[in-house]
């Protein structure tokens, strides 16, 4: 809803782009961006919408996490099970690939001067084989089993959250028509916090 509101007031914008073009070159570059800002949003909004109709809601059920311990869970989506051309065909057979992503972010200065930095502090991928997932009528269930470092951080954010250090999961899987990919916060921390937590 926001992209087709934003785009409603953004276009009549370019109507006056070619006078502004030979007046002040400047101001029609800034009036250009707001419709290509637009623009970018209402393709962001139909891919989502795409792949919430096709994929429907997706979860993580996991437990959390300790350093030296693994990610232990599943990946509930509706995923139809490849049918058995694909399967004998290496090309089409299915693989979905699991990353368990450890990112600081670090926020620095305030108001036009505010920075966002994040980086990668550590990376482990997993390629799931169609064999390993169990298909049933509600969808797909993918298995996820990633091993963290003995001196993996704690999470003490989220990834939509302020500065610290959270932990994602992303689960991507080239299919035809709209791709899978989502993405999860994955909790770690120390022992005693609340296991089986659905996020």
């Amino acid at each position: 809803m926001s992209a087709v509101l934003w785009n409603l007031i953004s276009t009549p914008m370019l109507f006056f782009v070619p006078r502004e073009l030979e007046r002040n070159p400047v101001v029609a570059t800034a009036l250009i961006a707001f419709p290509i800002v637009g623009a970018t949003l209402l393709v962001w909004a139909i891919t989502a919408t795409l792949r919430w109709r096709r994929f429907g809601q997706t979860w993580l059920e996991t437990t959390p996490a300790v350093p030296g311990g693994a990610c232990i869970g599943t990946v509930h989506v509706r995923l139809d099970r490849p049918g058995a051309a694909s399967a004998s065909s290496s090309g089409n057979r299915l693989v979905v690939i699991v990353k368990l992503t450890c990112v600081q972010r670090v926020i620095s200065g305030r108001g036009k001067g505010l920075t966002v930095d994040e980086s990668i502090l550590w990376r482990q991928e997993e390629h799931v084989g169609q064999e390993r997932i169990l298909f049933t009528p509600a969808g797909a269930a993918i298995p996820v089993h990633i091993p963290l470092p003995a001196d993996a951080l704690p999470t003490t954010t989220t990834s939509k959250g302020s500065a610290g250090v959270f932990w994602s999961l992303t689960v991507e899987a080239s299919l035809p028509g709209i791709d899978l990919s989502e993405d999860f916060d994955v909790p770690v921390g120390a022992p005693g916090v609340s296991p089986n937590q659905r996020v």
